[in-house]
């Protein structure tokens, strides 16, 4: 993911006519853009410990529904299904894409939850908005959003396209954690925090340099930041701001 999100950035910083490195003109020739994609999947094949085995194993139950559609697919296609199923049950990193067909398949399952007041059984698209709201420090919120507007601010006026990485780095999970029906915890997107927090220092090396006004607001923020942080401990999962 991080190879795939760095390639982007470069790749915005070409299409908006931003100047960038002579290397990058290599690295969108058709073969380093395989090399980098190969990377990314053997990085991802790495993690599972280089097992290969069936995204849809034979079986009952969802996974015999699933290979059933899948024939049903292919028949009405006029494909042969055996070189399919074969590549199917031969998957690198399957558990990977196992994982996501399991999400998925929750993804449709009703499930009774509790959000501010009412009782639904498809979740609520508000959840992980509110619960990055109370459930992170509020400096930390005020300059990650400065670091956001800043970030938004020099892409459209294409100082910089690396800006889009850590972008794309707090939209992603974010987004698509709001738009599914699985509410089950910050756990969700906590990997939005390193790209906040990323954003949210370049917003304070912004405002130092802007007067002392600023730099006591900043140094107001990091100490409320750093205070918050030692008083919740060592209860940081019932942690709420302020």
């Amino acid at each position: 993911a991080a190879v795939i999100l760095v390639f982007l950035a470069l790749a915005v910083q070409r299409l908006r006519g931003v100047a960038v490195p002579q290397w990058t003109a290599r690295v969108f020739a058709p073969r380093s853009i395989l090399s980098l994609f190969g990377l990314s999947l053997f990085i991802l094949w790495s993690f599972y410990f280089f097992q290969v085995g069936a995204v849809f194993p034979p079986g009952s139950g969802d996974q015999k529904t699933d290979r059933k559609t899948i024939s049903s697919f292919l028949a009405r296609h006029h494909i042969p299904d055996r070189p399919v199923f074969t590549v199917l049950d031969h998957v690198p990193a399957y558990g990977y894409f196992q994982g996501i067909r399991d999400v998925r398949a929750s993804n449709h399952v009703a499930r009774p939850s509790y959000f501010m007041g009412h009782i639904n059984q498809r979740g609520s698209h508000l959840f992980y908005t509110v619960l990055l709201l109370i459930k992170t420090p509020i400096p930390f919120l005020i300059l990650g959003l400065a670091g956001v507007l800043l970030a938004l601010q020099r892409l459209w006026r294409c100082d910089s396209g690396y800006h889009v990485l850590l972008l794309c780095g707090v939209a992603a999970p974010y987004l698509s954690a709001s738009m599914a029906h699985i509410n089950m915890g910050l756990r969700h997107v906590l990997s939005v925090y390193p790209f906040l927090a990323l954003l949210g220092a370049s917003a304070v090396l912004v405002a130092w340099k802007k007067g002392p006004a600023l730099r006591a607001l900043v140094a107001g923020l990091l100490a409320w930041q750093v205070i918050a942080c030692l008083v919740a401990w060592p209860d940081y999962v019932a942690y709420f701001n302020e």
